[in-house]
């Protein structure tokens, strides 16, 4: 759910919610400040009623609701106020009313004047004002929601530029989007905070990039020389002692060229340079390799078995999988026994490649960077470590399991 319509839907619960105890103040105030009227009226009419009584107009007919009569003088002097349900002659039914009852002692004489009024209108007009705020706090509502949902998208449109903009950041491309300031100050402390941050991260980028470049050209150069001096020191009359202690330094170089190159590659791929995509034929590449590599099969006398259910294509940078694909087939054939067999199903969604080995293998470790079993000492460690970032980042999923003496490697289409 998205953050604005999360807020305003918060907000509508909130109203709601609150509408009912709002609803139950008003009404109780009304009915305290209706009753407060009522009582002032009544208190008029009773002492109107008290100056008709003291100016002699003792035969005045004042209504059914109001009046007075003569009472003893023993009964005190008194004052008292309720709510009662009476006949309504005008209407010849029960109705409630709010009764002022006083005695006084006019002229000498004690008299009960009682002045009575009928409280269905009040609790008539209770309701309806009740009805009328009610309807409109849920009209109010509902037009507040109208309202922001028309103008979330403009409030937030500096918000959703800047994203748009993120999502579109390449580190390939070497230059990155400037945030627009905003007339929003929180949005405004956003941009500025990511032209920061984007600005360091191009910086690193391209300085961990020079590096990597650097370091690598730089340690190729005398590799090549150190490589090439063995060789040529290897060509001349040495005794056997000898030769097999400058081949290991000559078999020391060449791993330490290959480090480099994996190294450089893993850099490579981690900082996303590989991205020219296109949809390729990932069986028609691997069927391709193993005709490439056939010298090696038999080698080690490996019975190769193709299944093809169908071809499994996807999108992704040509080279990254030409080099994906290698390396499994690669490791299928390194770690592979003498009359071995590696075994390779096709599918629409997946391509399964399963072949023998005399490894014990930890499948938890497998993708670990410098992770070699001890079997593998002229391994680097670093094959299916790249075979995994490659997955990665082309939207792809390497699963592998291990049975016995046999592991199979699941590559498969991530599901978004």
């Amino acid at each position: 759910m998205k953050l604005n319509r999360k807020v305003t839907n918060i907000q509508f619960i909130i109203t709601l919610t609150a509408a009912p105890f709002a609803l139950l103040i008003m009404y109780f105030s009304f009915n305290f400040f209706l009753e407060r009227e009522i009582d002032k009226k009544l208190m008029l009419d009773e002492s109107k009623i008290a100056n008709l009584i003291e100016n002699g107009y003792l035969s005045y007919k004042i209504s059914p609701f109001a009046g007075f009569r003569v009472v003893s003088d023993s009964i005190a002097i008194s004052q008292s106020v309720k709510n009662e349900v009476i006949l309504d002659p005008f209407l010849n039914k029960n109705r409630e009313f709010r009764t002022l009852t006083t005695i006084k002692k006019i002229n000498g004489i004690h008299y009960l004047i009682y002045v009575k009024q009928s409280l269905v209108e009040r609790k008539h007009m209770v309701y309806v004002m009740v009805t009328v705020i009610l309807i409109f706090i849920v009209f109010s509502a509902i037009i507040f929601q109208i309202f922001f949902w028309k103008m979330q998208n403009k409030i937030w449109q500096p918000f959703f530029n800047s994203i748009d903009k993120l999502k579109k950041i390449s580190l390939g491309d070497e230059t990155f989007p400037k945030f627009d300031p905003s007339d929003v100050d929180e949005f405004n402390m956003l941009n500025k905070e990511l032209n920061f941050m984007t600005n360091k991260i191009l910086s690193d980028y391209l300085s961990l990039k020079e590096y990597a470049e650097n370091a690598a050209h730089e340690t190729q150069t005398p590799l090549a020389i150190i490589r090439l001096e063995i060789e040529e020191i290897m060509q001349d009359d040495l005794p056997n002692r000898v030769r097999k202690r400058i081949y290991k330094v000559y078999q020391a170089a060449n791993r330490v060229s290959l480090l480099t190159e994996k190294l450089l590659l893993l850099t490579k791929i981690d900082n996303l340079e590989f991205n020219k995509l296109e949809v390729v034929n990932v069986t028609d590449l691997m069927l391709k390799e193993i005709g490439e590599l056939d010298l090696l099969i038999k080698q080690k006398n490996i019975a190769i078995s193709v299944l093809v259910k169908q071809d499994f294509k996807h999108s992704m940078d040509l080279y990254l999988l030409s080099i994906l694909v290698d390396n499994l087939l690669s490791n299928a054939i390194k770690h592979n026994f003498q009359n071995g067999k590696i075994e390779i199903v096709s599918e629409r969604e997946s391509i399964a490649i399963k072949n023998t080995t005399f490894e014990n293998v930890e499948v938890t470790n497998v993708f670990k960077r410098f992770y070699k079993s001890s079997k593998t000492e002229n391994s680097i460690g670093l094959g299916l470590s790249i075979v995994e970032r490659i997955a990665e980042i082309s939207k792809l999923h390497v699963k592998v399991e291990s049975l016995g003496n046999t592991i199979t490697f699941h590559i498969q289409k991530k599901i978004v």
